[in-house]
């Protein structure tokens, strides 16, 4: 018998529906959203509206969307409560991400500390800054045969 394995990450399959719909809207027409760019994306809304994304209690993450089966490309969206915005869905041309694990989030303030403060000298990505967070996702795909790209 294989014992099931209990992920150690936030996983969220709902999507804030109306927020994200409403986020990208605003930022695409306002040309601050654009296609491929997450941690831009992310960034940008936060610059833009962080005082609605305090307001709403919108968390900052950082984490794998699923793209197939066992495949996961790392990625950064926004949560409220159990739901995700991911300020990219209205760019994919096919049928969005249904499973998103997050690794880290933080409120808005926590994210601007860490990213003015953190290890990669202003990078949004944070590759060296969420090392140790990230860790605990890369053990887990490794030992559950699952591909993790970035």
């Amino acid at each position: 018998m294989i014992k099931e394995e209990k992920i150690p990450l936030y996983m969220y399959e709902k999507h804030a529906d109306v927020l994200e719909r409403d986020l990208f809207e605003q930022g695409a027409s306002q040309g601050w959203l654009k296609i491929n760019r997450s941690y831009n994306n992310v960034f940008n809304s936060v610059q833009r509206l962080s005082t609605m994304l305090k307001v709403l209690r919108v968390e900052i993450a950082y984490g794998y969307m699923e793209i197939q089966p066992n495949l996961y490309l790392r990625h950064c969206f926004l949560v409220q409560d159990d739901k995700v915005i991911d300020t990219n869905i209205h760019f994919y041309s096919e049928q969005p991400p249904s499973k998103y694990y997050v690794f880290w989030k933080a409120d808005v303030p926590d994210y601007v500390q860490t990213i003015l403060h953190g290890k990669d000298e202003h990078d949004l990505f944070m590759e060296k800054t969420l090392e140790k967070y990230e860790k605990e996702w890369l053990n887990y795909t490794k030992r559950n045969h699952i591909k993790s790209i970035y």
